[in-house]
Formats: structure tokens, C-alpha cells, sequence
């Protein structure tokens, strides 16, 4: 459990969701998204593609820079 700003999280889709409601991310859907992506990687035998992987990288990696440059620099 997280607790933080009277929130509290369970799990990694709650955080997601009260960092979205704390307005640390802007896109809470998206990041939703790439939990999901990142749930069904470890499952590799369901035939993703590596260019789907390769996509939702880069598209993590951008909003994780943007995400630092906003909050820790």
C-alpha cells in the first residue's frame, strides 16, 4: 500500500489513477495503457509483435522524460 496526500493505493493501477487525480500525470488512460502493455510482455508467448513493444517504448520513454523534467529538475 502507498499512502500520500490523505490517498491511499493498492495496487500499480491505483497509483496511476491518484497520480492522475494529484495531477502528476496528464494522461492517466495512456499510462493505464502502458501498464496493460507491460502486464501482457511478460506473457510473450501471446504473439505480440516486437514492433508493438518497440512503440509503447518510445511512447513510455517520452512521457517518463517529460514526467522527471516536470517534477525532479
Amino acid at each position: 500500500m502507498v499512502q500520500g496526500h490523505g490517498m491511499e493505493a493498492y495496487s500499480p493501477r491505483d497509483v496511476i489513477k491518484v497520480a492522475g487525480r494529484l495531477d502528476i500525470i496528464q494522461n492517466v488512460e495512456l499510462w493505464l495503457g502502458f501498464l496493460e502493455d507491460r502486464n501482457l510482455s511478460v506473457h510473450d508467448y501471446l504473439g505480440i509483435e516486437d514492433s508493438e513493444y518497440i512503440q509503447t517504448v518510445h511512447r513510455y520513454l517520452a512521457e517518463a522524460t517529460s514526467l522527471y523534467e516536470k517534477h525532479f529538475s
